[in-house]
């Protein structure tokens, strides 16, 4: 068969990349495909059109996803160093996520004074510091690839750092809403990626009360 021959010829790194790719692309077998669940009443809708929420006699209704199927240690792509190693457990696959590098940070085996080992995961050392960029770096390129254009944020600091840098990274338009009182470290990331770092991506800063919060 010419199709396996030349597969065969292929260097074993290519062949990695080809199984990696396998595995991210095709569902597990059986596997019911994802979709927005209604926690209330069950009811389901499917990923697209986007939607944020379900309509209800009571009002609107955020919604959840149907539980997924995880993975599998061979679906892991080792090949990349980052969230998205993890791919194939996500619920929608993306052609061209919005990453910085995010997870892969060290976990450091150490000895309290009690003489107790603990682990350290030290996620000081994701894009902006903090374990949110994990999931910025999902959601906002799964909200790209559905045609999301725009989004809105409040943030009591580092979640908004997380979304302005990932939006700005992604050509986004974020509006990140912030306390009066959030100052530092994660003022200091917002506030570039709105007005100097990346100018062109528009990402907008508005400060609001706890009380509009």
């Amino acid at each position: 068969m010419p199709v396996v021959r030349g597969l065969l010829r292929l260097p074993m790194a290519a062949l990695r990349v080809l199984r990696s790719f396998l595995c991210r692309m095709l569902p597990a077998p059986g596997a019911a495909p994802c979709a927005y669940l209604d926690p209330r009443s069950g009811a389901q809708y499917p990923l697209e059109p986007p939607r944020w929420c379900a309509q209800t006699a009571e009002g609107p209704v955020p919604l959840m996803l149907t539980p997924l199927q995880g993975l599998t240690r061979h679906q892991i792509d080792r090949s990349e160093r980052s969230i998205w190693r993890y791919a194939a457990a996500f619920p929608l696959a993306c052609a061209h996520p919005i990453s910085l590098g995010e997870g892969c940070t060290p976990l450091l085996a150490r000895r309290v004074a009690s003489g107790t080992l603990v682990h350290f995961k030290c996620e000081w050392f994701n894009p902006t510091c903090s374990f949110k960029d994990r999931g910025t770096s999902v959601m906002l390129s799964l909200l790209r690839q559905q045609g999301v254009r725009e989004v809105l944020e409040d943030s009591s600091g580092n979640g908004g750092a997380s979304v302005a840098a990932y939006a700005a990274a992604g050509g986004l338009v974020a509006t990140i809403m912030v306390s009066v009182t959030v100052h530092g470290p994660p003022w200091y990331l917002i506030n570039p990626c709105s007005r100097t770092a990346v100018p062109q991506m528009s990402v907008v800063v508005s400060h609001v009360s706890h009380h509009a919060i």
